[in-house]
């Protein structure tokens, strides 16, 4: 593996994301390149971003698209698009991660596999302790809620290895870059909020792949903030039983119409 990209969604919560950049430049095994999958933002977070790409040696790139509702799946393939890394880690921009992170999932990265990693998820109380200070909590303090996903027990998940995943969640997720090309990327048509990391997972295991989970390490913290809208929700889960009963592979709407 030459190199490790991690590629960040985001939408209009700079405070967030600032707090997501510094706890990727803090990792103990630094990634090769860092793409802001941005869904319209606004100047606030092209500031932000420039800020950090010129406090640090690691590539950090605004991928930028015009604010036209919710089009994660878009943004994700216009950072897929310009990567460059081997092994890439898709996370969101509300996601704070430990900072072994990184090693961790180069640890447990094997060809032919996706890796599905967890998150725990902070109160509001101590999501503002962490947009105030910086600070990440320990997996025994109070303010976590799935907390034996915030426990890093090294020694456990190599002796245990990656476990095999039951589920098709799509957050905390990595993969080869060759595989997601191969699978044409994100479903575009999907729009609004979910399933369109799940339903891309899905169609890497419809490739081929097996499923992992990594357990005790890719520690991250969800911030707390409302729920989105899910005005769209029952047209995105009949993209995604289309995905189920066709055994598709690749994205209709994907990769390839951006020319990559």
């Amino acid at each position: 593996m030459n190199s490790i990209g991690l590629i960040v969604s985001t939408y209009n919560w700079p405070a967030a994301l600032d707090r997501v950049l510094a706890s990727i430049v803090g990792q103990t095994v630094l990634p090769g390149e860092v793409l802001v999958a941005d869904d319209g933002s606004g100047p606030d977070t092209t500031a932000l971003v420039a800020a950090w790409a010129a406090r640090t040696s690691i590539p950090i790139i605004h991928v930028w698209q015009e604010d036209q509702g919710f089009r994660v799946a878009r943004a994700r393939n216009r950072a897929l698009a310009r990567a460059s890394s081997d092994y890439l880690i898709f996370l969101d921009g509300d996601q704070v991660l430990d900072r072994h992170f990184v090693a961790d999932h180069r640890r447990a990265a094997r060809p032919g596999v996706v890796l599905r990693g967890s998150r725990s998820f902070l109160s509001p109380e101590r999501t503002a302790t962490v947009l105030a200070t910086g600070k990440l909590p320990s997996w025994w303090q109070s303010g976590i809620r799935k907390r034996a996903a915030a426990m890093r027990l090294p020694w456990l998940a190599a002796l245990l290895g990656s476990w095999r995943a039951r589920h098709t969640e799509g957050h905390n997720i990595a993969c080869w870059r060759a595989d997601a090309v191969r699978i044409n990327g994100f479903e575009e048509r999907f729009e609004g909020w979910g399933g369109e990391d799940s339903e891309f997972v899905l169609r890497l295991l419809h490739a081929g792949l097996s499923k992992r989970r990594l357990r005790f390490g890719g520690v991250l913290y969800h911030l707390d903030h409302p729920p989105a809208a899910r005005n769209l929700q029952r047209r995105n889960d009949g993209i995604y039983d289309e995905t189920v009963s066709d055994s598709r592979i690749r994205a209709v709407v994907g990769l390839d119409q951006l020319g990559a």
